[in-house]
């Protein structure tokens, strides 16, 4: 007796089957307790899947695709509508979500409800946004997933498809919005909202997308700055406001903006005069807030969590503030942030660092409550490199009126508004005002920028960010540096490589957009895919270098940074302050007693007078006086006095003092000025005594003999005619800040579908990356010889040698004041003190400077400042008399070009305050004197002996004006003094980093929503953003019914793009000196210049923290100039250095740019740096009791990449607390918290438990690996082990601790024949023989798509799926392949033969293509795109000088110098000299030939020369008449040239010239007469009769399709012809597009069209093309593809990819043509794979395989009851399903879920057993006796033990409900018996004929051998051979058997993976084909044998197949078999 507890075995002879096991079982269940096997129970139809309209109607068809079960048997179901048939066509293609959940009495039931569900396409949302609702589901992208439930007890679902974004449901609270809409609406359907939320309420096109696993921001909110007030708690710093969204879980979003910084000082918003509005030491207390306006966001979310970054002291720190609640109509709303109220403060890091987020997810499942993710996908390249070449970026300005005013008075310069209100001004007008620096930033002028575009893509994240080339280079800017006025080339081409770009300017040039050019000449751009266009190529197709923009320079009028300057009308008034005295003790007045004096006078200018009597000239006195350290010299005085005869008053002027001595030099000579005396303060003559006109001063008359002297010296009361400012004098400016636009900016509607806007971003421009290392006020050195120490009054305190030194002297009046400032005592700049406010501030390295180019020259309103004298010693040198000068900027005089100097190489240093630098190693030759002065920046030029190469002096200010005496205040003086600003520049090549490598700093500039419309190309937009008014779309829009238009009226000012690095601000400098010289004079120089300048540091806020750190104009002018030179705190060494570097009290906070998260640009090296094929990636771990949804929280650094030398990972797993990472190619298991015993017996854990810190573990390693899967959806976990399929290696495994191979338990040969990766069985030989005919692998590239291959997509595709069955506790594992269908392999053998409707296998792609011939385009230049064409050049648009154009000739031509024009009769007359000529630029085409046409006479012949081709035409003769010439010509490359006409003799003549003309010449291919002529994309006819023709490849016969268009014809008529035909195919008579399809029917292979006289009319958009004779079209569900459209570049066979799914089906589509419409025939030709597959199960407690069955679904899921299938729409394996009527469109139960519990009929699959009890399926086992199977023996019966039940089975019931009747039956219905060589054939089981019970056994008997007979013989060792007879087949089969058998197996499609050898007897007629039935051929059975033949079964084993029907639906269970035997002895 047998029991069968051992499960299938097949891998074993039939003779060696181990004991109780199975051979072969058909829906079989094995009961592992009772140790039987029996018949497994049918199923039952569940709840159908599918939406419930609010009419109860209900719509079928859905396809259930996956399932996520929940532990308390709730099953979440996803389904998408697949039933294309017209009654569901409305439906199809919708996704749902539904809820299956236990119900009925005892659950044993479930319900299905509808969560989600929208209508597929799009809804009209808010602000007439179409809004994306569909889930995409499809069937060919399986789902799978897991679930969590939350500290609320909501059930969260997360699931992935590979195909759409991974995404999550909250399941409970969409059933609460599901009820709650119910309860609260009448109409619309309750599952056509999310979370409560319509879409046509939503402004998110991705609606859908709020489901996204990674959150989906959806829209991204617009943040604007609104203001800044007073009330808060804010300290000075910066502040960035950041925004995310929250919904109701509190998962939040990325910050998906970031806004530009907002500048925040202490200074209240309303503070006169605006210069007291500077900025504050960082975190000092302001008392403001600050408020935004925030709109424009989704108001799909809950929340908007704000979020502050502060910028501070060079730190960020960021504040986390309450969330806000979103409205549901979006209202815009005001935050505002004043730092006092509830907020958390942050990591920067949450802010910056984006949570992970990927496109695709593979693969996922959960362990310790951190979910896990699998071979991921990221794409942020949406593939906009190629278009981003066609921007076009120009510059635009904004113009500022009123700029920073700041008033001249007084009172203001000398105290800052004490006496006088201060000037009111708008501080808006400038960069104090907060939303100026926040938003309207400029760009520095002449410098490189690097720009990009990235995208907002539809989830808030940023694309990558894409470079926007530079525009080509036109005219010389690529020669090499030319010569000019303006620099000495030889000079500058010292630094190498120097092109006309680096330095000349073009920017107002034709073609230039008002740029300058710039290409970096060492970085050309990748040789990748992205940069594969024509815009990042040489015209040789390499690499073009990279080029960036260079905005124009200050040469260029209309963008140069001031505009113009006022000065409101100035007030002064005489300052009345009283005189000062000098009391006089003695006189010299004659040349002799000046002598006698013996005094060498030092003048003021530093010139020597005296001692020798014949240095004087009578015109002066010296005076003795007792406080002589008073007087100023270069101040007027009245001197009286008195003598014992005479006395008098007269006017003197001091000119030196020799303090030492007392006397003071006076020249009288200004005493007889007319009216001097009032002029300079002086009143009435009386006042100061009596005077003559000529002068009462001493002479040798007057004071003969006379040898006393008194008397008293009097300054002015005006102190020297001193003007104070008491009216007007409001200097302003308007200054344009630099921006630009951008036009031509092109998205592609693929793209656009994927994006919700733009945005604009810049290279950082770092210190090391500018060209324009700063910008700033410069003035002369002085070059002065003498000793260091003493003065010119003493030079006893000189020390060592005479030398010479370079003294920075500050701005004087006027630049004759100054020594010698280059060689030859010339006055051109040769040494310059510069003040760059960044430079002085940071001390960053200029040792990159080469040059400097002067931007403007500085006109200042001159004062001169209060005097101050400090007598300390007797010492002349330390009487200190300080000389102040204030500059105030009046106008800015731009030069027409820049003019570039050159640096004297090493001349460049910082030179620090108060020293005296030894820069002889520098290369200046001299120390820099700077004692008592500031920091500054030495630079020297590089020039001659002869001064050339200098720059030119330019300060012509004040001559000689009237200087105050000393401690009397400031003086307007009414003159102007004059300064450069200049920029210090760096000779570059190449700037910035590579292309692919720059941080990016965003502009604040975006564009988004409605306004992203304008720039999608092809549709209504013009792609400028130029054009929008204020970033918006100007006029027209939709309305609110998104249908009615509304017009918003005309454009305001177009969009100009800041957002830069430069302000435009008023610099305030002090220079001064302290001269200690032995041969200058001991008087400081303090000068305070103040001027525009551009700046990258907004310096209105530098700041004071001292008085060392006093700045103007944070301090009144006086005060910056004197207040560590006045009064008691004098001290020479305690001089202030307000430019050095601890000085300058500045927070770079101020100067910072938007970089807290910019885009990333877009990597060139990396091919697809988005794929993740082994990465995992980790959420953060989930807390019970957090509300956060943690599962959706994936941090950037939470991943680990597993080994690529293992395959993709395909699956994620647990068991055992552990993560099972299954690749390829291995199976990977974490290692967690590990334990290790200790000696007390305890356990101690080690390792951190964090399974990322730990490599993974190869569960068995080999090699190449081992135990991998190419199957996610086979995988199962159980409480036995981790499930899984190596289909790749045939093998299945259950792995514990250690992977086991369960598929070796006796099927490992069936699994190998049953696993194979088949390729839909395609014939390789065909399949090489078809790929060598298309090119190999090349074909597929042809193809237009890629359609997956579905190598695990077991629904349409191939692939496994496997579930767990509770009750009986095992697993079932499902195939599903797809064969070829007879239609298929015809298909197939064409495809081999490469003939058209084949179809062919890319094994490579593993993808199938459909042959075909595509349409083929015949004609050249049939849109006539070029060809007699004009050039486009707006300068050459009238070239014959037709005088009607209203414009004059030089509009078209420009001219040279020494030439005259004049313009009549539309004749061009030119008369010109020598060198004269006219001129024009033209873009030329490399390769294109070109022709130049003109009509001219003159006196010495014609010359046109193309510079840099040469001379085109020349001719010498003299014309008198008008003659016409033309030249053909080519240029060697494209770019712009420049075409010059003038005389061929070089003298003096003139030229007439009457037209010019520049066309491309006509293509070749047409034939044109005269009567045609192209232009403007077409050709026209002039009205008289002629045709033009092309040659085509087209002979008599072949079809050809032509399409044209007739446009402008008023009359006549124009024929079409095909070929030398003598009738015309067509004739047309009026406008219009027309098509023709017809047979060539000519003799030749042109193509006509004919005009007949009187057509006016023109042709244009000619195509003629192939028609092939045979097309095709395929479908499969959503995908269609028509050959027909499909036009190829050449003819051939090509192929186009088709999907692999049982549904796909290919038509062919056949035509006739005629003159008429042409009819279409049409064929089907089918589906051409059909569904194949098995089932079988596998039970781990037995560890034993147990029987296939007869269902096939492509999905299962389970409850804790019973396990679930269901299974494809039309797709039953014909094994076993042919014939079944009732499956059709229609079929309701088609998509049911099917419940495997049903007893009530068991072996009934999908209902099969309700429509017809024939079509239950049986249960069939198959055992083997062969005890003692060494012997042979005889069987003569066999019997077995059975037990069989009866279900009684109510009409409603539960299982528990069911009661089992026991009968006494046998149970079975058939059976056969066969050994090696015989077979009994199927014989019916009939009680008492062939069956009887015996005991508890029923035995079986009456069965003899059918098999066939036949003859064989055998070759023995005799010469004879032996003829036998035996049953069976041959060893060599007849051909017709042969042929037979070989058809059968084919057309049964039984054995499409396994052993196709007919030649193996055994496998041929026993073996196990697929998976469902013994194979045996009728043709062995043979039913009329006799009985004398038919042969007891003799051999050493018996297998016996046992069959039941399952007709009468008991339950059979079969315990043991036996056999009755005897020895066979024969």
């Amino acid at each position: 007796m047998s029991r069968y507890i051992k499960g299938l075995i097949r891998d074993t002879s039939p003779s060696d089957q181990p004991e109780g096991s199975w051979r072969y079982a058909r829906n079989a269940v094995v009961n592992r307790v009772d140790g039987t096997v029996g018949n497994e129970e049918g199923n039952k139809a569940g709840p159908p899947v599918g939406r419930t309209g609010r009419d109860r109607s209900f719509y079928k068809g859905y396809k259930v695709i996956g399932t996520i079960e929940v532990t308390d048997d709730r099953i979440i179901v996803f389904s998408v509508a697949s039933n294309p048939s017209e009654k569901e066509k409305a439906e199809y293609g919708r996704s749902e979500i539904g809820i299956l959940y236990p119900s009925g009495e005892e659950n044993q039931d479930l319900t299905y409800k509808t969560l989600l569900n929208f209508p597929t396409g799009t809804v009209e949302g808010a602000n007439c946004t179409l809004i994306d609702t569909s889930l995409k589901f499809l069937p060919r992208h399986p789902i799978s997933g897991t679930y969590k439930i939350d500290a609320k007890e909501n059930l969260i679902v997360y699931w992935t498809d590979d195909f759409n974004p991974a995404r999550s449901l909250n399941v409970t609270r969409q059933e609460r919005a599901v009820a709650e809409y119910l309860a609260s609406n009448t109409v619309g359907e309750p599952y056509e909202q999310l979370y409560g939320r319509l879409p046509e309420n939503s402004i998110n096109k991705n609606f859908i997308d709020r489901l996204n696993m990674f959150p989906h921001a959806g829209p991204v909110p617009s943040v604007d700055l609104h203001k800044v007030i007073s009330g808060g708690g804010l300290v000075s710093a910066s502040y960035a406001l950041a925004l995310a969204y929250v919904d109701k879980d509190l998962v939040v979003t990325n910050y998906v903006v970031v806004d530009n910084p907002v500048s925040i000082v202490d200074d209240i918003e309303s503070v006169l005069p605006i210069e007291r509005y500077d900025g504050a030491p960082p975190g000092t207390q302001t008392g403001k807030s600050i408020v935004w306006n925030i709109s424009d966001y989704n108001t799909d979310y809950d929340y908007i969590r704000p979020a502050i970054i502060q910028h501070l002291d060079g730190n960020r720190f960021a504040f986390q503030l309450h969330d806000i609640e979103i409205l549901a109509d979006g209202p815009d709303f005001e935050l505002t942030f004043s730092g006092t109220e509830g907020y958390t403060s942050s990591s920067v890091d949450d802010i910056v660092i984006d949570t992970i987020a990927y496109d695709t997810v593979k693969t996922l499942t959960q362990l310790d409550n951190v979910l896990y993710l699998g071979n991921l996908k990221r794409n942020l390249d949406v593939g906009y490199q190629k278009n981003a070449g066609d921007i076009q970026l120009s510059p635009k300005v904004i113009n500022v009126t009123n700029f920073d005013p700041f008033s001249l008075l007084t009172d203001n310069l000398e105290h800052g508004f004490i006496e006088m209100p201060p000037l009111v001004a708008d501080k808006s007008k400038g960069y104090r005002n907060p939303y100026n620096s926040y938003k309207r930033r400029g760009y520095t002028r002449g410098e490189v920028y690097a720009f990009y575009i990235a995208f907002i893509l539809n989830d808030g994240s940023m694309s990558y960010a894409y470079h926007i080339p530079g525009r080509g280079s036109i005219s010389t800017e690529m020669n090499d540096l030319e010569d000019s006025s303006l620099y000495n080339a030889s000079n500058l081409n010292a630094l190498g490589e120097v092109k006309n770009y680096h330095f000349k300017s073009y920017s107002e040039e034709v073609d230039s957009r008002n740029m300058e050019y710039w290409e970096n000449s060492h970085e050309t751009y990748p040789n990748t895919l992205a940069f594969n266009s024509e815009v990042y190529k040489n015209e040789d197709g390499s690499a073009a270098q990279v080029r960036h923009h260079r905005f124009p320079k200050n040469d260029n009028a209309e963008y140069r940074v001031i505009a113009g300057s006022t000065t409101t009308p100035i007030t002064t008034e005489v300052l009345q302050m009283p005189a000062l005295e000098f009391t006089i003790d003695n006189v010299a007045v004659n040349n002799n007693q000046l002598e006698d004096l013996g005094i060498t006078w030092v003048l003021e200018d530093g010139s020597l007078l005296g001692p020798d009597s014949g240095d004087f000239d009578n015109k002066h006195e010296a005076w003795h006086v007792t406080n002589a350290g008073g007087l100023v010299v270069g101040s007027t005085y009245v001197i009286t006095w008195t003598s014992p005869l005479n006395s008098g008053s007269f006017l003197g002027e001091c000119i030196a003092v020799d303090v030492t001595s007392g006397w003071a030099l006076f020249d009288h000579s200004q005493s007889q000025a007319p009216g001097l005396w009032g002029a300079i303060g002086f009143g009435s003559s009386d006042t100061y005594g009596n005077f003559v006109t000529d002068g009462d001063y001493p002479n040798e008359t007057n004071l003969w003999n006379e040898d006393k002297v008194v008397g008293t010296i009097y300054s002015s009361t005006t102190a020297g005619a001193s003007q104070a400012i008491t009216g007007g004098g409001t200097t302003s400016d308007d200054v344009r800040i630099l921006g630009f636009t951008l036009d031509n900016i092109k998205i592609p509607a693929a793209i656009a579908k994927k994006v919700q806007g733009f945005r604009i971003y810049y290279a950082d421009r770092q210190h090391e990356d500018k060209r324009i290392l700063g910008q700033g006020v410069a003035t002369p050195y002085e070059k002065i010889r003498g000793q260091l120490g003493g003065c010119i009054l003493n030079s006893d305190g000189a020390e060592g040698i005479v030398q010479n030194f370079w003294m920075k002297t500050p701005l004087t009046y006027n630049d004759s004041y100054l020594k010698e400032t280059a060689p030859n005592d010339a006055k051109e700049y040769q040494m310059l003190a510069f003040y760059n406010f960044e430079l002085l501030r940071s001390q960053k390295s200029i040792s990159p400077a080469t040059h400097i180019s002067p931007q403007w020259v500085t006109t200042y309103h001159t004062f001169k400042g209060p005097g101050a004298h400090h007598e300390t010693s007797t010492s002349p040198c330390d009487v200190e008399i300080i000389n102040s000068r204030f500059y105030v900027a009046e106008s800015y005089s731009f030069t027409t070009r820049v003019a570039y100097r050159l640096l004297k190489e090493r001349c460049k240093t910082y030179v620090n305050g108060d020293s005296i630098l030894d820069a002889s190693g520098h290369g200046f030759g001299y120390k820099l004197y700077n004692q008592g002065g500031e920091t500054h920046i030495a630079l020297g030029i590089s020039g001659d002996a002869n001064n050339n190469g200098f720059l030119p002096r330019i300060n012509n200010g004040a001559n000689n004006p009237v200087i105050p005496i000393v401690d009397n205040p400031s003086s307007y003086l009414g003159v102007q003094s004059s300064a450069y600003t200049i920029n210090l520049e760096a000779f570059k090549t190449d700037v910035y980093n590579t292309v692919d490598s720059q941080n990016l700093i965003w502009t604040g500039f975006e564009i988004k929503g409605k306004n992203l419309e304008n720039f999608i190309e092809d549709g209504d937009g013009d792609y400028s953003i130029g054009h929008l008014s204020g970033g918006k779309n100007p006029g027209i829009v939709e309305g609110a019914d998104c249908d009615t238009p509304v017009d918003h009226g005309p454009p305001g000012e177009p969009t100009v793009i800041l957002g830069g690095d430069t302000f435009i601000c008023k610099y305030g400098v002090r220079q001064s000196v302290t001269p200690r010289i032995s041969t200058y004079l001991p008087s400081d120089q303090v000068s305070v210049l103040y001027s525009i300048i551009e700046s990258t540091d907004n310096i209105n806020f530098r700041h004071e923290e001292d008085v060392s750190t006093t700045y103007f104009p944070g301090s009144p002018m006086q005060k910056t100039a004197l207040v560590d030179r006045d009064g008691k705190s004098f001290d020479l060494l305690n001089l202030f250095d307000f430019t050095g570097e601890d000085k300058i009290k500045y927070n770079p906070d101020y100067s910072g740019v938007n970089n807290v998260r910019p885009a990333f640009v877009l990597p060139n090296l990396i091919t697809a740096p988005s794929v993740f094929t082994t990465r995992i990636q980790r959420s953060t771990k989930a807390s019970r009791t957090s509300l956060i949804d943690n599962f959706r929280i994936f941090l950037s650094q939470e991943f680990k990449d597993m080994p690529k030398n293992r395959g993709e990972l395909w699956k994620l797993s647990t068991f055992n607390n552990l993560l099972y990472i299954h690749m390829e190619d291995s199976l990977l298991v974490t290692k967690g918290k590990q334990t290790m015993a200790m000696k007390d017996g305890t356990e101690a854990f080690i390792g951190s438990g964090d399974i990322f810190q730990q490599e993974p573990d190869e569960l068995v390693q080999t090699e190449h690996g081992y135990g991998g899967t190419q199957s996610q959806y086979s995988t199962l976990v159980t409480k036995y082990g981790y499930f899984s399929v190596d289909e790749r290696n045939k093998k299945v495994f259950m792995t514990t601790d250690k992977m086991t191979e369960i598929s070796n338990l006796g099927l490992e040969k069936w699994f190998y024949n049953n696993l194979s990766n088949d390729k839909g069985s395609f014939n390789t030989t065909e399949y090489d023989y078809a790929q060598t005919l298309v090119g190999g692998d090349q074909y597929s590239t042809s193809w237009g798509f890629r359609y997956a291959s579905f190598k695990d997509s077991p629904i349409i595709g191939k692939g496994l799926v496997s579930v767990w069955d509770e009750k009986y506790q095992r697993i079932l594992l499902t195939k599903r392949a797809l064969l070829l269908t007879e239609r298929g392999k015809i298909l197939q053998r064409m495809g081999g033969r490469s003939e058209p409707g084949g179809i062919v296998y890319n094994e490579k792609n593993d993808t199938y293509g459909l042959l075909f011939n595509p349409s083929v385009s015949l004609l050249y230049n049939g849109d006539f795109s070029y060809g007699n064409e004009l050039v486009e050049n707006t300068s050459f648009t009238h070239s014959d000088f037709n005088a009607a154009a209203h414009l004059p000739a030089s509009f078209f031509w420009l001219e040279s110098y020494g030439l005259v024009r004049s313009l009549t009769s539309n004749v061009f007359d030119i008369s010109y000299d020598n060198t004269g000529y006219i001129y024009q630029y033209f873009s030329l085409e490399k390769g294109q030939e070109y022709t130049f046409e003109t009509t001219w006479k003159g006196t010495n012949g014609i010359n046109v020369d193309i510079i840099g081709v040469g001379a085109i035409l020349t001719t010498n003769a003299k014309e008198s008449t008008l003659t016409s010439a033309s030249a053909n010509f080519v240029v060697p490359t494209t770019r712009v040239y420049e075409i010059r006409i003038q005389g061929a003799s070089r003298s003096a003549s003139s030229l007439s010239l009457a037209g010019t003309s520049l066309k491309k010449v006509a293509h070749p291919v047409w034939s044109v007469d005269s009567s045609w002529d192209i232009r403007d994309s077409k050709i026209t006819n002039d009205g008289t009769a002629g045709s033009f023709s092309q040659g085509t490849a087209s002979t008599y016969g072949d079809r050809r399709l032509l399409t044209f268009t007739i446009q402008g014809m008023t009359t006549g008529i124009v024929s079409v012809y095909f070929g030398a035909a003598n009738t015309a195919l067509r004739s047309f008579s009026e406008d219009g597009t027309y098509t023709i399809d017809d047979t060539w029917k000519g003799s030749g292979p042109e193509l006509s069209f004919s005009a007949q006289t009187g057509f006016d009319g023109s042709i244009a958009d000619i195509i003629l093309s192939t028609v092939p004779n045979k097309a095709f079209t395929v479908t499969d569900g959503n995908f269609y593809v028509d050959t027909n459209a499909i036009k190829g570049e050449t003819d051939g066979i090509q192929a186009v990819e088709i999907p692999f799914t049982s549904s796909v089906t290919i038509a062919t589509t056949s035509s006739s043509s005629s003159t008429d419409d042409v009819p279409q025939d049409f064929a089907e030709i089918g589906v051409i794979w059909q569904r194949v597959g098995w089932t079988i199960s596998f039970y781990p407690e037995l560890n034993a395989w147990g029987s296939l069955h007869d269902y096939l679904p492509h999905h299962y899921t389970y409850t804790s009851k019973t396990f679930y299938s269901f299974y494809n729409w039309k797709e039953f394996p014909s094994v076993f399903w042919t014939g079944v009527p009732w499956i059709g469109d229609d079929a309701d139960e088609s998509y049911t879920i099917w419940a495997h519990n049903s007893v009530e009929a068991p072996g009934s699959f999908y209902g099969s057993e309700a429509v017809n009890a024939k079509f239950t399926q049986p249960f069939e086992l198959e055992v083997v006796e062969n005890k003692e199977r060494d012997a042979s023996k005889i069987f003569s019966s066999f019997k077995y033990e059975t037990e069989v039940f009866e279900a009684a089975v109510p009409t409603e019931y539960s299982l528990n409900q069911v009661r089992y009747k026991r009968l006494d039956k046998d149970g079975f219905t058939q059976f056969f018996v066969y050994n090696n060589t015989q077979h009994s054939g199927v014989i019916d089981i009939k009680y008492l004929k062939n069956i009887r019970k015996i005991g508890h056994m029923w035995n079986i008997n009456k069965f003899r051998d059918m098999a066939r007979l036949y003859s064989t013989t055998f070759d023995g060792y005799t010469a004879d051979s032996t003829t036998t007879v035996t049953s069976g087949f041959p060893n060599h089969i007849s051909s017709h058997l042969l042929a037979t058998l070989e058809n059968a197996v084919v057309d049964t499609n039984l054995d499409f993976v396994g052993n196709n050898d007919v030649h193996d007897m055994f496998e041929a007629t026993w073996g196990l084909n697929g998976a469902y039935t013994i194979f045996t051929h009728p043709s062995y059975i043979d039913s009329t044998k006799s009985w004398t033949k038919q042969r007891k079964f003799t051999d050493t084993y018996l297998g016996i197949r046992l069959i039941y029907d399952n007709i009468n639906k008991n339950f059979v269970n079969l315990y043991s078999t036996s056999v009755a035997m005897r020895k066979y002895n024969r």
